[in-house]
Order: C-alpha cells, then sequence, then structure tokens
C-alpha cells in the first residue's frame, strides 16, 4: 500500500472516529423543542409556548392537577401530536416547561431525530451512552438531570421526549 493510500486510509479513520464522538454528549443545545421557528428550553416561562402550540395545532387540551412538589397546579397541555408539562414555578402560578412528548415525525429533535426512526439512526446521531429502560433510550445531561428519551414500538421511535427532573 502506497503511503498516500496509508494517509487517505488515516484520515478516513479519524474523520470515522470524530463523528462518533460527536453523536455523542448530550448537551444543553439539545434539550429544546423548536416550534413556529421559536426555541423552548426545558424550564422556560410556559406562557409563549402554549401560545405557539395553540397557533400550531389549534385546540388543546389542558388537564390540571395540584402540584405534589410545588405550591399551586402542574399542567399539561395535550395538542395531539404533542404534549407538554409544566409546573408552577414562580409568582401567581407562573409555568415552567418540565416535559416535551413529541409523538408526530413533523417534529424534529434538535439533531433531527424524528418519530419513525430506527434504534441504529438514534445511535448515530446521539451515540451510545444511553440508559435503556424497557422500550425507551434515555440520553442524561449529567446522572439524574435533564433528559432526552426516545421511545420505541419495535424498533421505530413512536415518540421522543425531553423532561426536567425538578426534583433534582
Amino acid at each position: 500500500m502506497s503511503g498516500r493510500a496509508r494517509l487517505c486510509l488515516l484520515t478516513a479513520g479519524l474523520l470515522l472516529i470524530c463523528q462518533c464522538a460527536l453523536a455523542g454528549a448530550l448537551t444543553e443545545e439539545d434539550l429544546v423543542w423548536t416550534l413556529n421557528g421559536q426555541r423552548f428550553r426545558l424550564g422556560d416561562g410556559a406562557e409563549t409556548l402554549v401560545g405557539a402550540m395553540r397557533e400550531e395545532f389549534g385546540e388543546i387540551t389542558v388537564t390540571e392537577a395540584q402540584s405534589c412538589m410545588f405550591a399551586g397546579l402542574d399542567r399539561e397541555y395535550d395538542a395531539g401530536g404533542a404534549v407538554a408539562g409544566t409546573y408552577p414555578s414562580g409568582k401567581n402560578g407562573a409555568e415552567a416547561l418540565e416535559t416535551v412528548i413529541v409523538m408526530d415525525a413533523g417534529y424534529p429533535t434538535e439533531r433531527g431525530a424524528r418519530v419513525g426512526m430506527t434504534r441504529d439512526e438514534i445511535v448515530a446521531l446521539y451515540g451510545n451512552d444511553y440508559i435503556l429502560d424497557y422500550d425507551t433510550m434515555i440520553y442524561e445531561l449529567y446522572p439524574g438531570g435533564p433528559q432526552l428519551s426516545f421511545i420505541f414500538e419495535g424498533d421505530s421511535v413512536s415518540a421522543w421526549m425531553l423532561f426536567r427532573n425538578t426534583s433534582v
């Protein structure tokens, strides 16, 4: 093998290693849902998100219950293809975004993962550093911290979820 061929193989190998390294390590930027061109982060106030959901999906079903951790109400906004969960976090019951569940292929994660993708496609985007809980692949920002999860039916993503653990 010529020196040039070895150099090409070495370069290709390094690019593959770099690509695999980039595929992992969940970041704060992964914990965002983009809807109607607006970016919503876990922990952000929920009022703008609820407005964007109404604009995008129309009718929303709201379910609320007394929060078991905070003074005020936890709420769930169900738009059919997506659900946002909030908790009371401020004066006058202001809400913060705790959970987003997306069940519609038209709304990808920040790295482009979407409903319908395979396990291998998710690993290619996010790497092998996940927790497997039955049919769910969980990527954590840090142990016990915010998560991005992929829920599977068979080998296909049926939903993806952002979750902020408010008890940590």
